[in-house]
Formats: C-alpha cells, sequence, structure tokens
C-alpha cells in the first residue's frame, strides 16, 4: 500500500505547486481547470479533460490543502525539516520493526522507536542542521548561490563544483566516519 500512497502524494504535491497536470486517475467530465500558485508564489493553470470524474475531497486537497502546507516549508525550513527528519526516523524504524522483522503492529518496541525519535529529532533534525546549513554555508559559501543555478550554469560554474565536491569530502571523509557511525 505505501508503495502505492507515497506516489500519489507526491503527484498531489507536484501538481499543487504547479508542476504537472494531475495524475490519470484525478480529473472531471468537463474541463478540468485548476489554478494554483508555484512556489516563487506565481500563478499558474492546468487544464484536463477526462471521463473520470473528481471527487470534491480530493480537489479541494489538490486546491489549497496540500500547497498552502508548502508555504510553511519556504517560511519555517528549520521546523520542516525537524518535522521531517523526526517522523521519517521513527516511521523507518516502524517500517523495519513491522517488515523485516515481522512483528505484528500490536508487538512494536515503543521505547526503541523513542530512541530513534530522538536520534531523529536532535542528530538528523538539529545537528545535521547546524552543521550542513549553517557551518557549510561558512566553509562553503559558493554554496546558496550554486544550488540556484540551472545544471547548464552548474557545469560552468568551476567554483561552485569545487565547493560541492569539497561539501561531499568533508560528509564521507569527516562526518560520516566520526559523528554518524560511531
Amino acid at each position: 500500500r505505501c508503495l502505492f500512497i507515497l506516489p500519489c502524494i507526491t503527484n498531489m504535491i507536484s501538481l499543487t505547486v504547479g508542476n504537472m497536470v494531475p495524475p490519470p486517475g484525478i480529473a472531471t467530465a468537463k474541463p478540468f481547470v485548476l489554478r494554483t500558485k508555484t512556489l516563487n508564489n506565481k500563478p499558474t493553470t492546468h487544464h484536463r479533460t477526462s471521463k473520470t470524474p473528481i471527487s470534491t475531497s480530493t480537489l479541494t486537497l489538490l486546491r489549497g490543502g496540500i500547497g498552502d502546507n508548502l508555504t510553511f516549508a519556504k517560511n519555517h525550513p528549520f521546523a520542516f525539516q525537524l518535522i521531517i527528519a523526526t517522523i521519517k526516523t521513527a516511521l523507518a524504524d516502524m517500517l523495519t520493526q513491522t517488515v523485516a522483522q515481522g512483528k505484528p503492529l500490536n508487538q512494536i518496541d515503543w521505547k526503541r522507536n523513542a530512541v530513534f525519535v530522538i536520534f531523529g529529532c536532535l542528530y538528523l533534525g538539529c545537528f545535521q542542521w547546524y552543521l550542513m546549513v549553517d557551518k557549510y554555508r561558512e566553509w562553503f559559501p559558493s554554496m546558496d548561490r550554486f544550488a540556484k543555478l540551472s545544471l547548464e550554469e552548474k557545469l560552468k560554474d568551476s567554483a561552485g563544483i569545487i565547493d560541492a565536491v569539497k561539501m561531499v569530502l568533508f560528509d564521507v571523509i569527516v562526518h560520516l566516519p566520526m559523528t554518524y557511525f560511531p
């Protein structure tokens, strides 16, 4: 079920931020026009026709629910990534316990899961933000500028490429062996 739900959620998020037309099961009998805003708040319109009806709740979700929540990520990036890191780590442990270890949901080790929640929040959420956002900006000054370039522009930006390689090397040679793996 998760393998089916994740692409649906991804498609709805992409649709809401203006990157694609509605996925195949989401259309109306009449021409369907969805007006949204992209992440940089430019209005965009999607047109779609099909004989498959769309539910009102799905349309409401697509029109505002997800798109409005994406502004939280843009306006509060630290809090957003902290929430994502914490939830993702808790769900990863639950998935490991239920799928890899074959435990039913009523036998999940919640103390173990709490350790993963703390790890996700403090290490993945707080420490990695400090390291990979605050310190990387200080140590690799071209990071933000380079991230905003198109692929074509990145390939021509030797200073940005050098900083990107330095970031990867620092992560692989210093950060991971000295803080993550021990």
